[in-house]
């Protein structure tokens, strides 16, 4: 994937995005971009972990995926 492709996609799903939880990206991206922390660990990845992530999030954005408080919740109950 191109930057200018990257760019788009982010673009887009931004735009998706309600007030919540484009107020909660927002933050997060403040928090990468102003820390002090080396947050290159993307480029460790390999291909097929980028591209699990990728579509993890995707997933997310069109309500296929699980909130972590349910996740926590059926766990607990499947090894209580």
């Amino acid at each position: 994937m191109s930057t200018s492709e990257l760019k788009l996609k982010i673009l887009k799903t931004l735009d998706r995005l309600d007030e919540a939880n484009l107020k909660k990206f927002y933050a997060l991206l403040v928090s990468a971009t102003e820390s002090k922390k080396d947050i290159s660990d993307w480029d460790s990845l390999s291909q097929n972990q980028q591209k699990g992530l990728i579509e993890a999030i995707e997933e997310m954005d069109h309500s296929e995926g699980m909130e972590h408080e349910t996740l926590l919740n059926t766990l607990k109950n499947k090894y209580a």
